[in-house]
């Protein structure tokens, strides 16, 4: 299990038990909208909460919730986050996941229904935002690939994966490009479940930012990925 060393991590953990079923979600700084995530997690799926070093009353109130709490004592970004999550899932013996931001954009229900589409046979669901495409160049990729690699919403956070198709890899892997990368890759080996998710545009600012630097980013970042994809298919044919 690749989590961060002990003495920058602390864990608090639920009554619940093994449900086969994870809710994986990343927080940083989120008392204003965890509250109401976590309560419309239906009792059936387990919970853990990665507090990515919040400096508000985020962990307090994940606390009063029956979640596992996993808090790193920094901020190491939602990368960071993803990964202690993922890392936490295979250790265990969770049979699928799903994340779920703690900013409350993306529609729970949807979420949850999404957790119970994957099986072995759809390993991959992902989440495509109905209500909201995020920045322009989240909707621009969109477009590209769903064209190339059959994923209609890329960047759309809400993913969710069985333990099949993440078992021989390492969260650091997995979680490449807040999963992107990995998304990409394993779109030529399996089919991938386009799932509608519903929501509503987060409220105050990204943690990610905004304007057209991010914009450049996230769509060079995606370029990169799929060139880089596309080549290694090629040499190895």
């Amino acid at each position: 299990m690749t989590l961060p060393p002990k003495n920058m991590l602390k864990m608090m953990p639920s009554k619940k038990t093994n449900s086969g079923l994870l809710a994986i979600v990343p927080a940083f700084n989120e008392q204003a909208f965890i509250g109401k995530v976590l309560s419309q997690i239906p009792d059936c799926v387990d919970v853990v909460v990665v507090n990515d070093g919040s400096s508000d009353n985020t962990e307090e109130i994940c606390l009063l919730h029956d979640v596992i709490v996993l808090s790193h004592e920094t901020n190491e970004g939602y990368q960071q986050a993803l990964v202690t999550g993922i890392g936490f899932f295979i250790a265990s013996s969770y049979t699928q996941f799903v994340v779920i931001d703690a900013d409350g954009e993306i529609d729970v229900s949807n979420a949850i229904a999404m957790l119970r589409e994957i099986s072995k046979e759809k390993p991959i669901v992902c989440g495509c935002r109905t209500t909201h495409k995020g920045r322009i160049a989240e909707r621009i990729v969109g477009q590209i690939s769903d064209h190339f690699f059959g994923i209609k919403d890329l960047y759309c956070g809400c993913k969710g994966f069985h333990r099949s198709i993440i078992v021989e890899h390492s969260p650091e892997q997995i979680c490449e490009g807040n999963f992107t990368k990995f998304v990409l890759k394993k779109s030529f080996v399996a089919d991938i479940v386009n799932f509608p998710v519903g929501g509503t545009p987060r409220q105050g600012p990204s943690r990610f930012g905004s304007g057209i630097k991010v914009n450049l980013r996230l769509f060079i970042n995606f370029l990169i990925n799929m060139i880089t994809l596309v080549t290694e298919r090629k040499l190895k044919q």
